[in-house]
C-alpha cells in the first residue's frame, strides 16, 4: 500500500496487513512537543487515513525507542508558538477546526487508538482525550500545566474532560495544574482504559486491542463511532433516537446548520449501512458458524459524489 504523504515530524506505519495506520509524533529531542510543520504532517496523514477505506483503525503514539527520551507529547513548541506575532498566536487556536495535532477537536469515523508513553501533557493530553482508546506505560503522566504558564486549554479538551469524569475532578486536574500518574489518569480520572508496566509492552497491547476492532464489520464500526459523536456532541439523544421517535428538529440543533448536515449525514450512513454487504455477511457467517468477511467501507469522496448524481 502507498505510504500517506507527509514530512520527517512524523512517520506512518501499517501494521495488520495494513488494516491499522500507526502514526508516530517524531521530535523526541523536543519532547514531541507541536511545531506548525508537525500539525501539518499530522493533518495530511490523518485526512489520508480517513478517506482510506483499507485503514480501519489509527493508532497515534510518540517514539517508540526505549533509549529515546520519554514523551508522548508535552504540548505546543513553546520557543515556535512566542515567536509568533500576537494576531497569529490567536488565529492559530482559531483556525484549527480539527484541533491540537489534527485529532483534539477531529470527528473521525475511524478508531483511534492512543498508545502513551511518557509525558503526556497540555495539547498532548488534549489529543488524547478525543482518541476512542488510550493505552498507557506505567511511567507515563498526564497532565494541563496551563494555568501555571498563563494559558488556557484551548483545543477542545475541556468540555471532553468534563464528559469523562465530571465537574469537580475535572477541576482538579485543569485548576492545580499538576500531573498524575498513568494509574491514577485510569482509576481515578477515567481517561486511560489500560496500563501496562513498560515500553516494550505497550505496542503489544495496542496491537491486541488493534486486532479486536478490526474483527469486527468496519462499516458497524464507523458508524457506531459517528452516532457516538453525534451523541456527545448533541446532549442526552442521538440520531438514531430521533428518527425512531420522529422527533428530529433543527431548533435541537444547538450548533444551527453544522448539527443538521452531520444528522443528515448520519442518516445516509444508516441507509447505507443497512444496504451494505456487511450486515448479511454478518448474520450468515454466524449461521454457517464461520468468520465473516467483511468489505472495506465506500471511499467517502465516492460517497459524495454518488449523492450528487
Amino acid at each position: 500500500m502507498k505510504q500517506p504523504s507527509h514530512g520527517p515530524t512524523v512517520k506512518s506505519t501499517f501494521l495488520e496487513g495494513g488494516r491499522v495506520l500507526m502514526v508516530a509524533l517524531n521530535r523526541p529531542k523536543e519532547l514531541n512537543t507541536m511545531t506548525d510543520q508537525m500539525q501539518a504532517d499530522l493533518e495530511r496523514v490523518l485526512d489520508w487515513a480517513e478517506e482510506e477505506p483499507s485503514v480501519w483503525a489509527i493508532v497515534v503514539t510518540g517514539t517508540l525507542a526505549p533509549a529515546s527520551t520519554k514523551a508522548f507529547c508535552a504540548g505546543q513548541d513553546l520557543k515556535e508558538w512566542l515567536a509568533k506575532k500576537e494576531h497569529d498566536q490567536r488565529r492559530r487556536l482559531l483556525d484549527t477546526p480539527n484541533g491540537f495535532g489534527s485529532i483534539s477537536r477531529r470527528l473521525s469515523r475511524k478508531p483511534l487508538i492512543a498508545a502513551v508513553d511518557g509525558l503526556c501533557l497540555g495539547g498532548g493530553l488534549e489529543l488524547v482525550l478525543n482518541c476512542d482508546l488510550v493505552i498507557a506505560t506505567q511511567h507515563s503522566t498526564f497532565g494541563f500545566p496551563e494555568v501555571s504558564k498563563g494559558v488556557f486549554v484551548a483545543q477542545g479538551g475541556i468540555p471532553r474532560l468534563l464528559l469523562l469524569c465530571g465537574r469537580t475532578l475535572a477541576s482538579e486536574l485543569l485548576f492545580l495544574g499538576r500531573p498524575v500518574d498513568a494509574q491514577t489518569a485510569r482509576d481515578k480520572f477515567r481517561i486511560v482504559n489500560e496500563v501496562v508496566p513498560t515500553t516494550e509492552a505497550l505496542l503489544p497491547a495496542v496491537l491486541r486491542m488493534a486486532q479486536q476492532i478490526i474483527a469486527n464489520s468496519p462499516a458497524a464500526v464507523q458508524l457506531t463511532k459517528l452516532a457516538m459523536v453525534d451523541t456527545l456532541r448533541r446532549g442526552h439523544r442521538g440520531f438514531l433516537d430521533d428518527a425512531a421517535l420522529g422527533t428530529l428538529r433543527e431548533e435541537e440543533l444547538g450548533d444551527g446548520i453544522e448539527l443538521a448536515t452531520a444528522a443528515a449525514v448520519l442518516r445516509d450512513e444508516f441507509d447505507e449501512w443497512a444496504r451494505g454487504p456487511d450486515m448479511r455477511e454478518g448474520l450468515r457467517a454466524f449461521a454457517e458458524k464461520r468468520k465473516p468477511r467483511w468489505s472495506d467501507p465506500v471511499k467517502i469522496t465516492e460517497k459524495k459524489k454518488a449523492s450528487k448524481l
